[in-house]
């Protein structure tokens, strides 16, 4: 099969004139992909700095609920 001048010319330009007729739409693929990530990157920033506060908010009110039930304990053996 010989080579064909024509035809390689033909294909070379509807390989580098296709991306023109998409009129952006790649471009607006990848940002709202961009976007996308940022967004979910956020939401895991958020959450991750939840969990530690969370977590003390709990240990302090496990300690209070401790310390209260002590208290009750203390009151009960005094009027023993």
């Amino acid at each position: 099969m010989p080579f064909d001048t024509s035809i390689f010319i033909s294909n070379l330009t509807a390989g580098l004139t296709t991306p023109l007729f998409h009129g952006g739409a790649l471009e607006a693929q990848r940002r709202a992909a961009i976007d996308a990530f940022d967004a979910q990157l956020g939401d895991y920033r958020i959450t991750a700095r939840r969990r530690p506060v969370r977590w003390l908010l709990l240990k302090q009110l496990e300690q209070s609920q401790q310390v209260i039930a002590l208290g009750q304990l203390g009151w009960t053996l005094r009027r023993i």
